[in-house]
This record gives C-alpha cells, structure tokens and sequence, in this order.
C-alpha cells in the first residue's frame, strides 16, 4: 500500500471511530442511558445492583450537562418510575416511583400514602418478606424483615415492602403544584424521596426506566434479572394475596 493510500485508510478510521463516538454520546444524551441502582429504596421492584435503561425522550428533551428539558412532549403518570437529578448538587441521580402529579393533594399517615383525601389501599402479601440491602458507606449487604403489600396507582400495580415498627415521619397534606410530581420510593420506610426534598419539577426528571439491562447482587451475576422488564424476584412477585 503506497503513503497516500495509509494515510487515507488511517483518517478514515480516524473519521468512523469519531463518527461512533459522536453517535454513542448522542444516544447517551438524547435517547437512552444506563443507571445502576446504589440503594434499597425501590425494594422489591428495583434491586441493588440492577443496570436500568432509561428513556430520556419519555417527556422530553434536554441539552447535555444543563439541569432542566428545554423541549417537553409528554407528561409522567401514577406509577411510572423515574430517574431525577439528585436535589443535592454533586450527589448521584436518584430512581422513585410517581405517586401524584400536579393538583393532587397527598398526605403521608402511619407510613400509608393518601391522595386527594383518600387512603391508597394496600392489599396484604402473604408470606415471608425480606429484603437483602447494601450500607452506602461499607458496603457491606445485610438482610431487613419487612411486611409486603400490593398497591395500585393509575394503570399500574406494583409490591410495596414497610420495615415493622420503623419511625417514619408524617407528611402534608400539600398540593402538587403546577409541572411538578411527587416521588416515593416502593421501600417506603427506607426511602429518601419527595416526602424530605419536596415535588420535584417535571424537567428535572432524567427519563423514564422501562427495563434491566443487567444485574448484580451479593452473589455475582443474576442473570435471571437480564434484559427485563422492570419487575421483583420472582419470591416477592409470586407470593399469594390475602384476598
């Protein structure tokens, strides 16, 4: 291969792997992203370990590296679970789930979420409940026994954990105010959520998470857990309602 001809193989190589690189960042900041879940508070449903893949074209759109959408097509509803930018700068993106949206009215009593004056029924799970948690500081995995519920909010229903006697503060009633939403975490007393930072605003959300891309707990790979819809383990999952 004579010098013209390197030397033309070479940027065009050049020119593909900028040209990948160009696309992978594009579909990082518009499209989809992974984020690992460091914490207990969306027990049962998302574990320690899960990679979720979020989509941040579910409402909206925002440019790379500013802190709201400037382009907004759709809006979040009861159930969906969401990644938002962590209301303390520096801190790592948090995962919650949408409880209320703008206008309703929301209370928190004995742990139990009311909307609009209404208590949001949680049907009783039978069987054994305990969820495998990781501390933040050590991580060091340790096992928590707590009761599980089945709640239903919008089209979605969903396995809620409560950890027995654990102090958990009372909240509102405030009403969500405009282009702003709710959040709590499933892990409802072991959950860092909107009942301490607030409603947080519409374009503060990240996207949307629709599936695990992969997941790893204390044991190594749970492969069972691979490209999945976002669901618990199959013990919390099948355990039989109290009718």
């Amino acid at each position: 291969m004579t010098e013209p001809s390197v030397v033309k193989s070479r940027l065009r190589q050049t020119i593909e792997f900028l040209a990948l690189l160009l696309a992978a960042f594009a579909i990082r900041s518009f499209v989809a992203e992974p984020y690992e879940i460091p914490t207990g508070s969306m027990l049962p449903t998302v574990q320690i370990g899960d990679r979720l893949v979020i989509s941040k074209l579910a409402y909206g759109a925002r440019l790379p590296f500013t802190l709201t959408d400037q382009v907004r097509w759709g809006d979040p509803q009861r159930g969906d679970i969401v990644v938002l930018l962590n209301p303390k700068p520096g801190e790592p993106d948090l995962a919650k789930r949408v409880v209320a949206l703008p206008g309703d009215k929301v209370a928190v009593r004995q742990g139990r979420l009311i909307l609009n004056g209404e208590e949001v029924h949680e049907t009783p799970v039978t069987g054994p409940c305990q969820d495998e948690d990781r501390d933040e500081q050590s991580g060091r995995w340790f096992s928590v026994r707590c009761t599980a519920f089945q709640e239903t909010l919008g089209a979605t229903t969903f396995e809620i954990h409560h950890v027995p006697g654990a102090d958990v503060p009372e909240f509102g009633p405030v009403v969500i105010p405009p282009d702003h939403v709710f959040l709590m975490g499933d892990n409802r007393d072991r959950s860092l959520d909107s009942r301490y930072f607030g409603a947080v605003p519409i374009g503060k959300l990240k996207g949307k998470a629709f599936c695990v891309l992969w997941s790893r707990g204390p044991d190594g790979m749970r492969w069972e857990r691979m490209l999945r819809p976002i669901r618990p383990p199959p013990q919390s999952s099948q355990l039989a309602v109290v009718p």
